[in-house]
């Protein structure tokens, strides 16, 4: 009986190694194929974002506000490090993460939506697994998403079909500089009325941040972006959203809000692919705007 215990035990030890093994290994192999959701956390962790103009937001700003454009007409170096289905509190853990890991950029553009200041929605869980090793990704990231006991403490179990399809095909070449465009036509789908509100702590996180840019001298540009207009269609009529912002506008000396919300493209439906979504198209067309506006507000290389 003695032996039998003491060969279990050893059987399940062995186990447990060679599974945390493959559980390291397979993570840090999702963590090299440039997956667009996974990819720009490895850039932040290993160093490799060494940029004065950093670009933040949800997919509004992943896929949208193109690093490229912004360093042709700024002269920059710049990368986005925008987070798609997330707000201020996610983006902010994205940006502390690169700070703790980077030097400090000498300009921000923030994407700013509706639901920036609430909590973000448990999105794209996956896109944190491959960094459950990095004890830094993990707290900051578990008191925003939600894991159960399994999948953080036992190996291989936060993994699934899904993770193991996307590790056979992966998307190489899909992100660049974190940017991420999609080269879709209109499909037609609208999102109704949305209020814009406001919860506590994310918003003292977000002050938080403005305070530290204007004490390192970061100029930051609070930037809501094109959507598509419909007449009677009362979704994007922000100015109660805007009107918030400017405050800290009117706060802070570093800090410049833009309104996108009616340019031309808002019209063009053949420049989006949903109405809160721009294209690849309209992605371009963004970008040359924002940065020509960017610099005559005095953003870019001096």
């Amino acid at each position: 009986m003695r032996l039998f215990i003491k060969r279990s035990v050893l059987f399940l030890l062995l186990l447990a190694v060679l599974s945390a093994a493959a559980d390291y290994i397979f993570s840090l192999y999702l963590r090299k194929i440039n997956e667009p959701y996974i990819a720009s956390w490895d850039d932040i962790l290993h160093r490799r974002i060494d940029s004065d103009f950093i670009i933040l937001g949800s997919s509004r700003a992943m896929g949208q506000i193109n690093p490229e454009i912004m360093d042709s007409v700024l002269h920059t170096h710049s990368y986005n490090l925008g987070v798609i289905g997330a707000h201020v509190d996610l983006q902010l853990v994205k940006y502390d993460l690169y700070r703790s890991c980077n030097r400090s950029p000498e300009s921000i553009v923030f994407s700013i939506d509706y639901f920036s200041l609430e909590h973000s929605m448990q999105y794209i869980r996956y896109q944190f697994f491959p960094f459950f090793w990095d004890f830094s990704v993990r707290k900051a990231v578990f008191p925003i998403y939600t894991y159960t006991k399994a999948e953080r403490f036992i190996p291989l179990a936060r993994y699934g079909i899904k993770d193991l399809v996307r590790a056979a095909k992966p998307r190489s070449g899909y992100l660049r500089r974190g940017f991420s465009d999609q080269d879709s036509g209109w499909r037609g789908d609208f999102l109704g009325h949305v209020d814009f509100n406001t919860e506590d702590n994310v918003t003292k996180a977000f002050e938080s941040f403005l305070d530290q840019a204007a004490a390192e001298g970061v100029r930051i540009a609070l930037v809501f972006p094109p959507a598509v207009f419909r007449a009677g269609d009362d979704y994007f009529t922000p100015q109660e959203m805007l009107d918030y912002y400017e405050a800290y506008a009117e706060r802070y000396d570093n800090i410049h809000t833009l309104d996108y919300s009616r340019m031309s493209i808002s019209r063009d439906s053949s420049c989006f692919f949903d109405n809160v979504h721009l294209n690849a198209r309209g992605a371009r067309i963004f970008s040359d705007t924002l940065a020509s506006d960017l610099l005559e507000l005095g953003f870019g290389a001096n």
